[in-house]
């Protein structure tokens, strides 16, 4: 998809008239088809990758293989879904009522009264300022183990760690530095950054939520 698809093009008469406003339409929905694909076959293609490379290399080598298997399948997931983002038809031009569309909201309370709210334009971004306000704010680090594996802690992936490394040796790929110098997990499809993260809030007595644009 070209990075310079102008998302404001599907508001114009001219474009409209044109047909392109379709044609982009028609571009998000496939990006958005693929995403929905790889995240439903991304176990089956891991296995498929560790087959075949493990019929070269051996299976020593397996659990590495299927790990960055994943890894890459969750950093495509991620690539296409800001691509599909960046381009996709404004339904609200600037200047309008002022509502959140086209931005990621996050969301914490305790007890039910807000305490802290986020909304950028990209996933890691609000990922990364909610961590770093919980590491800031609400003591997590006090709160979990380093690296943080999430889930049932016995995964292969960190997803907060004190160096830019899983616990297995391999690189993090698509981290964000955040608050005290750790590095956050962030190459997560949608979907498994909100069931990541949101363990991290519990860790310290806040309910989290994701709207708008998640």
């Amino acid at each position: 998809m070209p990075n310079n698809e102008d998302p404001l093009k599907a508001l114009s008469q001219e474009y409209i008239d044109s047909g392109e406003s379709r044609q982009i339409a028609e571009k998000i929905e496939a990006v958005q088809n693929a995403v929905a694909s790889l995240r439903e076959n991304k176990e089956t293609l891991a296995e498929d990758v560790t087959g075949e490379v493990t019929e070269v290399a051996g299976n020593a080598v397996s659990q590495q293989v299927e790990d960055e298997a994943k890894a890459f399948v969750d950093d495509l997931v991620e690539t296409l879904e800001e691509q599909a983002h960046r381009t996709a038809v404004v339904q609200d031009p600037p200047g309008g009522d002022g509502s959140e569309d086209g931005e990621y909201v996050i969301r914490l309370t305790r007890n039910g009264r807000n305490v802290f709210r986020v909304a950028e334009d990209v996933q890691s971004e609000a990922v990364r300022s909610l961590v770093n306000y919980l590491i800031g704010e609400e003591g997590l680090l006090n709160e979990i183990d380093i690296p943080y594996i999430p889930g049932t802690g016995q995964g292969s992936r960190a997803l907060l760690n004190d160096e830019p490394t899983h616990p297995n040796g391999s690189e993090m790929r698509g981290q964000q530095r955040v608050s005290g110098g750790y590095y956050l997990l962030t190459n997560l499809s949608s979907e498994d950054k909100k069931r990541y993260v949101s363990e991290l809030p519990e860790k310290v007595g806040l309910e989290i939520e994701f709207s708008d644009n998640w």
